[in-house]
Formats: structure tokens, sequence, C-alpha cells
């Protein structure tokens, strides 16, 4: 059965995702600023990682929905930037 909560998450985690590394400083599409933070990229690294190790535990093609939530969520978060 489908969960809408954990496709949220794995939505967000995407989002956050596809903000990182994002060095758009000034303007109206600026980055939040911990989106350029060294810290940034690991912990969410280690939250996609994570994501996708629990998702696993319900079976494969909850890991293959999983990867597509995130991937869902980083062109969003690309989205969201250049707005």
């Amino acid at each position: 059965m489908f969960n809408w909560f954990y496709a949220f998450i794995g939505v967000v985690i995407g989002i956050a995702g596809g903000l990182v590394n994002v060095r758009d400083t000034q303007g109206i599409g600026a980055a939040p600023r911990w989106t350029w933070s060294p810290m940034s990229k690991p912990i969410v690294n280690i939250l996609i990682l994570g994501f996708l190790i629990f998702s696993a535990t319900f079976g494969l093609q909850w890991f293959f929905v999983a990867i597509g939530e995130i991937i869902l969520g980083m062109i969003l978060g690309k989205i969201l930037n250049r707005m």
C-alpha cells in the first residue's frame, strides 16, 4: 500500500538534494545559505542513502519508487531555484 507521508519525505529529501551546491547568492532566485555550506552535501547524501535503505526493506519495488521520488524532488528543487 502506498503511503503518502513516506512519498512526501522522499520528495523533500530530493528537493534538498537538488538545492545542494547552488551558489546563487543574490537576487530573487538566491539559494538558501545552507545549500552552499561544506557540510550540506554529506548530510543530504546520508539522508538519501538512509531513505533508500529504509525503502528497500519493504521490497525492491519500493526501492525503485523511492528513487523516483528522490529524482522528482531533485527536479522540483532545481525548478524552485530558478523561479
